[in-house]
């Protein structure tokens, strides 16, 4: 059985920041220069290193990219030190180069953990930006909300977007967005 308890507000401040590099398993930035294999889990530095200070960050933002994976698969992004959940954060198919722009809290030992599921793929992570629980001299305020979904073209109609199609979605006022929100991350 699963419980479900809500994430209680809690202010935090983002830090948008150059992109920087911190891992490619092409050329060995961050680790190794080999493609991550089967069930393979990496543990990436993110604090000190691409603009992240080396305390205060509570969460990193990262454009994570698998290039050339053998198999089908996904990503699994999580804080060091923790149980890994069962989620993906970035699904490809095989010969694939995919992105996807995630945000994964940092872990107390100041990393954060990359799972392939399946074949080996090779992996890039670039650090954009950084949540803090003190306000900086740039950036805006965040507050967590306990994740929910606010579309899901599966369900009712069923209706898949099509390829160069664009969607409204609505998310002021849905799953404990405010209103006045100004943005929202996903």
């Amino acid at each position: 059985m699963r419980i479900e308890r809500p994430v209680p507000p809690t202010p935090s401040y983002y830090v948008p920041l150059n992109p920087a590099r911190l891992l490619d398993t092409r050329t060995g930035i961050g680790g190794k220069p080999v493609a991550a294999d089967h069930r393979a889990m990496t543990e990436l530095d993110v604090t000190g290193v691409g603009g992240v200070p080396a305390t205060g960050a509570t969460a990193v933002v990262m454009n994570v990219t698998v290039d050339s994976p053998t198999w089908s698969g996904f990503i699994t992004a999580w804080p060091s030190g923790e149980d890994q959940p069962v989620v993906s954060n970035l699904n490809f198919v095989a010969g694939q180069t995919v992105p996807n722009l995630v945000t994964v809290k940092i872990g107390a030992n100041g990393r954060v953990n990359l799972f392939n599921s399946q074949g080996n793929t090779s992996v890039i992570a670039d650090v954009v930006g950084y949540y803090t629980a003190t306000a900086p001299s740039g950036g805006g305020r965040f507050t967590a909300v306990t994740p929910g979904r606010v579309l899901d073209t599966r369900l009712g109609a069923g209706v898949p977007v099509a390829a160069g199609q664009a969607i409204d979605v609505k998310v002021t006022g849905v799953q404990g967005v405010p209103a006045s929100a100004s943005a929202v991350s996903p």
